[in-house]
């Protein structure tokens, strides 16, 4: 199908030149023609569509002030098309075939997530002078190495898992970096400047290839790490794994996948308690409203009385619109007592 003005009328609920956002995903799009008639538009979802090539999606180039595009499970080679789209700030090209990110990203300085996973990247470029960019998520390619330039970003999340890296580069400038993945990938161990990211608080180093203690002695130096993952790594063979990580990096409140620290524990527990508590109240139709306030405690009862009253004036009927009626004012009584 071709998306032409005429097809985004019949997805609009004001004028297409008044529109500011569509979501066209899986609508079976193969072609865009020019549709910059939607001249008030920020936001285009054309996710699982059929686009590939550049002349399939030419008709995007003077959507000039669309700040955000989702192109995700298309079969899209190159984006030459999105050269002239300088007001991106959120571009997802997830699950295309990309070989390389195009060189025009350099103009794109607004650029504040860039989603490119699960394509055949082989190398990262032309995102040096994005300055404002603070996630990066290039997981499910074929990168070797991550460059350097990166450490001149301001980023907050990277994503980099299911590649074959096999060494961690210097990220230390990356002051704000928050959460960093790389699992899946072929690294033996983490380099001292991790420790300079004191803002990490999520680390993904799940199946890799850290063996030994030494291998992580820097994030003993990490002082807001909450979330680490090292499973599927020879390290967690090792006697008293948890204890000793445990006592190696005391802030963790998350160790491969599992939390455990004592206020969520805590709060697990009375959860647990008060749902066993309502499915015996409910099993024995008694009311458990004591967690309202006054005033929906006192409509409540009178919601309850008034549906006891109901109930006993449909007792003696007959017929199928009075065992209706018996049913809805059973069931209006049960939702006195369970609150819903």
């Amino acid at each position: 199908m071709k998306l032409t003005p005429v097809v985004l009328t019949q997805h609009a609920t004001v004028s297409i030149t008044e529109a500011k956002e569509f979501n066209l995903s899986g609508k079976d799009i193969d072609e865009v023609e020019d549709i910059s008639c939607c001249i008030e538009l920020r936001k285009l979802n054309l996710s699982n569509n059929r686009l590939s090539g550049s002349q399939s999606t030419d008709g995007l180039r003077r959507l000039t002030s669309l700040t955000w595009l989702n192109l995700a499970h298309n079969e899209l080679d190159q984006g030459e098309f999105l050269r002239d789209l300088t007001e991106l700030t959120v571009l997802n090209l997830s699950n295309n075939r990309l070989l390389q990110l195009p060189a025009w990203l350099v103009s794109c300085t607004k650029l504040k997530a860039l989603i490119v996973n699960n394509n055949k990247l082989v190398r990262v470029e032309n995102v040096g002078k994005m300055t404002d960019l603070n996630t990066l998520v290039i997981s499910h390619n074929e990168f070797e190495q991550l460059p350097a330039l990166l450490r001149n970003l301001k980023l907050i999340k990277l994503s980099a898992t299911h590649n074959a890296l096999r060494t961690i580069p210097d990220y230390g400038h990356l002051t704000q970096l928050k959460e960093l993945r790389l699992g899946n990938n072929r690294i033996a161990s983490v380099p001292e400047a991790i420790a300079s990211c004191q803002a990490l608080e999520i680390l993904d180093l799940g199946a890799n290839l850290i063996s030994g203690w030494s291998d992580i002695v820097a994030l003993s130096k990490m002082t807001k790490l909450v979330n680490l993952n090292l499973k599927g790594n020879k390290l967690c063979e090792q006697p008293d794994y948890r204890a000793k990580l445990l006592q190696f990096i005391p802030t963790l409140r998350i160790l491969d996948g599992e939390r455990f620290d004592t206020k969520f524990l805590e709060r697990r527990q009375k959860t647990k308690q008060f749902k066993e508590f309502a499915a015996e109240q409910i099993k024995q139709n008694k009311p458990f409203n004591w967690f309202r306030t006054k005033e929906e405690r006192e409509q409540v009862r009178k919601e309850r009385e008034q549906a006891k009253k109901e109930l006993e004036q449909t007792e003696g009927s007959t017929g199928e619109g009075a065992t209706a009626e018996r049913s809805r004012c059973e069931a209006q009584q049960l939702r006195c007592y369970v609150g819903s």
